[in-house]
């Protein structure tokens, strides 16, 4: 280890610069708009990829099989003969690297739970949490774990096949890897049919995968049919509109921004477009609206059409309409009751 040191240094000055832009984005700003901006995005926006109690329980347990698996076929591997040549050093730094990995997502979960910890005794986060929170701690660890299982799995297989082990196989780590592996897979069954064998997903879930066809339709018409300039509003969770239509969005929930000011409003038009705070829920649809609302908000953002689901229906003039969405002009502001 102590030769590392040297190598660690290096390595953690060439990476320095990378922290550069996100404090570049931070620089000028008031202290309070960058706390409230971090915290958007971390526990409002990207939970589910930052803050460890926010992921989904079986991810976490499946990630945890995976890393004991790895653990285990590490053990299995020191009794073996080491791999000769370069071949050996290369191995040993790659696993090594995917203990590093690992070490930074375990900074990165008690990072989380210790936030987690003041907010339930003083019911607000942990200072400074966020601005850490968000340089993704768990990403690193989410590509190598699997690449270092793979590759441990892979020598000893061939050890064992080419008879070159010293020793017999001890079989109560693979056995307990072998079950782990097989844990972390049926974790992964549910998520590998949705991916091999997709099902139509329901209607009116509020984004394009509703009707992949429908909605690249939509979109064609309206990057077709109305001025360049033309802004709309969109399905919250839409996340094609502008590759597909090369037109404007007032907001969507996938395309948040990175400048801390820019952040606050991103969050509040979302809020103000989509979030039906008498239910205290967001709206499956923006045709949930009333056509009052929908032309007061239009106002407000200088918009000129609607993209949403043919149900339920709006008594609003239909420009455009298809098995699945309809666009809709939106009215001058006068036009609307009072």
């Amino acid at each position: 280890l102590s030769s590392m040191w040297p190598w660690l240094v290096i390595g953690g000055l060439a990476a320095a610069p990378g922290l550069v832009p996100a404090g570049l984005r931070s620089y000028g700003q008031p202290p309070e708009v960058i706390r409230d901006a971090q915290k958007i995005y971390v526990y409002f926006r990207l939970p589910h990829h930052l803050y460890l109690p926010a992921m989904p329980a079986f991810f976490v347990a499946r990630f945890a099989a995976l890393t004991l698996a790895w653990a285990c076929l590490i053990g299995v591997r020191r009794t073996l003969p080491p791999c000769q040549g370069r071949m050996g050093g290369r191995e040993r730094r790659l696993q090594a690297f995917v203990l590093g990995c690992l070490l930074i997502a375990m900074l990165g979960a008690l990072l989380s739970l210790a936030d987690l910890a003041w907010y339930r005794l003083y019911q607000v986060h942990l200072p400074g949490a966020a601005g850490l929170l968000r340089f993704y701690w768990f990403r690193l660890s989410d590509i190598m774990a699997p690449v270092g299982l793979g590759l441990s799995l892979a020598i000893i297989a061939c050890r064992f096949r080419t008879g070159t082990s010293k020793r017999g196989i001890p079989w109560l780590p693979v056995a307990v890897s072998g079950m782990l592996i097989l844990t972390s897979l049926m974790f992964s069954v549910e998520k590998l049919t949705a991916v091999v064998w997709p099902r139509p997903a329901p209607a009116l879930q509020g984004t394009e995968q509703t009707a992949l066809v429908e909605w690249q339709a939509a979109c064609a018409w309206a990057g077709r049919e109305t001025p360049s300039d033309a802004l709309f509003f969109t399905p919250r969770e839409s996340r094609t509109f502008r590759w597909y239509a090369d037109r404007g969005e007032v907001v969507s929930w996938k395309d948040i921004p990175q400048e801390p000011q820019d952040i606050l409003d991103w969050q509040r038009r979302l809020i103000d477009i989509h979030y039906n705070r008498a239910t205290r829920r967001w709206f499956t649809s923006l045709a949930e609206r009333s056509p009052a609302d929908l032309k007061r908000l239009a106002e407000r953002y200088q918009t000129q059409y609607l993209i949403a689901e043919n149900y339920p229906s709006l008594r609003m003039p239909v420009v455009y309409r298809n098995a699945a969405y309809t666009i809709y002009e939106l009215s001058p502001v006068a036009d609307v009751p009072r």
